[in-house]
């Protein structure tokens, strides 16, 4: 974008921008319009060949890091699965079928979207990862509800059932990975 800038750092391309519209006062303290872009690596402007930007794959992995974080209550989670037509008592059966899943379940207050075991009940339950990441993201805030439901569009052979696969879920004590053992 075109604004006025003076140049700092030749070799960098980094500037002082001008961000208002007072084009005698910025010529005054030897500004002059040249094309720059905020950088979204350190929040500096810089000339726009020379601004140091994220890559695509930075970006993927702070978007991953950010939705690991995010957390919803036990109550809102259960709500969101009886829109997707996943009761309460089908959540309540697959929690009893694990141990490790009935415990956290009892004792937590939030859930946290970076629990690998939630994956695993996903899974269970016929909800993939990214689908799972835009519950969090509803709750949080960051999808209307018609976003929400636009995730979760199945045929008639993917609805969930009242069956719940019988089987241990185990999740390796790392967290890193999951493992579903029938």
């Amino acid at each position: 974008m075109i604004k006025y800038a003076k140049i700092i750092n030749e070799e960098t391309g980094l500037c002082e921008v001008g961000l208002g519209t007072d084009a005698e006062f910025y010529q005054s303290i030897g500004m002059v319009e040249v094309d720059v872009q905020q950088s979204d690596v350190d929040g500096c402007w810089y000339l726009t060949e020379k601004c140091p930007m994220k890559t695509d794959e930075e970006k993927d992995q702070e978007e991953r890091e950010r939705i690991a974080k995010l957390t919803c209550t036990k109550r809102v989670f259960a709500l969101m699965l009886q829109e997707l037509g996943i009761t309460y008592t089908m959540l309540k059966q697959l929690i009893a079928t694990n141990e490790q899943a009935q415990l956290e379940w009892d004792l937590c207050v939030e859930l946290e979207r970076k629990n690998p075991l939630l994956d695993v009940m996903a899974l269970q339950l016929g909800i993939t990862s990214e689908q799972l990441d835009g519950l969090f993201r509803y709750a949080n805030g960051e999808l209307t509800i018609d976003e929400f439901r636009s995730l979760y569009v199945k045929t008639d052979e993917e609805l969930p059932t009242d069956e719940i696969v019988e089987g241990n879920t185990e999740v390796d004590d790392d967290s890193s990975s999951t493992d579903i053992v029938e």
